[in-house]
């Protein structure tokens, strides 16, 4: 499966590294396979907050998804945006 979520977007390299550090590390600290739905919605939280906010770190970003996005999350859902 092709997962290309960047479509659309023009994000520096800075802010694709920043946000795939914070779902790397999300994904680490809450024991979530990564290629799982919710690794996909704290993915997709990510990048909407890297396009939104423009300037953030992947720690700012970490602390996001660890306060919204819980792992065990039904059907990716979240205290999203």
């Amino acid at each position: 499966m092709n997962l290309n979520f960047f479509t659309g977007l023009d994000l520096t390299d800075d802010q694709v590294d920043a946000a795939t550090s914070a779902v790397r590390a999300w994904c680490e600290a809450r024991q979530v396979d990564p290629s799982s739905a919710i690794a996909r919605s704290a993915a997709g939280l990510a990048i909407d907050l890297v396009a939104t906010w423009g300037e953030i770190t992947s720690a700012e970003l970490f602390e996001i998804l660890l306060a919204r996005v819980p792992a065990n999350a039904p059907n990716g859902t979240f205290s999203g945006k």
